[in-house]
């Protein structure tokens, strides 16, 4: 009797032990939710280190003046079945396009048409800025391209074509975009690309009021990605063009010095600068 009350209690003891160290599995649950929600990813922890932080999108806004711009109308697409090119039609103005060589199997080759004037895209390169540490794109171009989203707009009293460029993509460089620039006046065609840029508005203004037409080129940092942490770093160039004598050239200060900004980020790799949770900082600048 007396072994058998000793087994009694020290059972007693240990189940109660046991009950008052060990925590509810609800309580665990909640608590490693609470912990997974309250770390920050290796992107969050490089973002709070960023300086000059801005919203890319808004600020290229801002430095571009876009109030400058006046869109005069939008022309609508149509496809001519019978003479197998499209058509770009407004009020006051009319464009083609054709594609030649697609029927054929061969490289295709898109034929820009304003009245009898003919513009061949593989007799044009798109423009760009490129150096040791940068590089423009030029992929889609002259791929089966044909234009889209057209609208006609005036800048410092010079009335411009500005297009989107549609082209062909398999999965690689899906994330360029390609626009088409038409001087109407002069009949000069130009061209420009970027790979992910975050603006969605014209690359084409008056920046600083002086009634010459301004341009932003953009170029991408050529080493980007950080291997060891699975972390992409992405900069991008801004490089502001004027246009002159019918030619866009690269803008230079009162100290013959280059006008840019440059803008960084971190993504994980392959997100390329365009993740939901990738934030900007100016990196470096000479604007004025």
């Amino acid at each position: 009797m007396k072994y058998y009350l000793i087994f009694i209690f020290i059972i007693s003891f240990s189940f109660t032990s046991c009950r008052e160290k060990n925590t509810p599995l609800k309580e665990v649950k909640k608590s490693v939710k609470l912990k997974i929600v309250n770390e920050k990813s290796i992107i969050e922890r490089i973002n709070d280190t960023l300086t000059k932080k801005i919203d890319l999108n808004s600020f290229i806004d801002s430095i571009t003046n876009q109030k400058k711009v006046k869109v005069i109308e939008k022309l609508n697409e149509v496809w001519n079945e019978k003479n197998k090119l499209y058509e770009y039609n407004g009020n006051k103005f009319n464009f083609k396009l054709s594609i030649e060589g697609v029927e054929k199997g061969l490289n295709s080759n898109s034929v820009f048409i304003d009245g009898n004037n003919r513009f061949s895209f593989k007799n044009y390169k798109v423009l760009g800025y490129n150096d040791e540490r940068f590089k423009s794109e030029d992929f889609g171009f002259n791929n089966q391209n044909s234009l889209e989203n057209s609208k006609i707009i005036e800048i410092a009293n010079k009335k411009f074509l500005y297009s989107d460029i549609r082209f062909m993509c398999n999965g690689i460089g899906c994330g360029c975009q390609l626009n088409f620039i038409y001087d109407i006046e002069l009949k000069k065609p130009f061209f420009i690309d970027n790979y992910r840029f975050p603006f969605n508005k014209f690359y084409l203004s008056d920046f600083n009021d002086d009634k010459v037409i301004d341009l932003i080129i953009i170029s991408r940092g050529i080493e980007r990605t950080s291997k060891k942490l699975s972390v992409e770093q992405n900069i991008f160039r801004v490089s502001w063009f004027e246009y002159k004598n019918g030619t866009f050239i690269e803008r230079k200060n009162n100290k013959k010095e280059k006008t840019y900004f440059e803008f960084i980020s971190y993504t994980q790799s392959l997100n390329h600068g365009d993740a939901e949770n990738c934030q900007y900082s100016i990196l470096k600048e000479n604007w004025k």
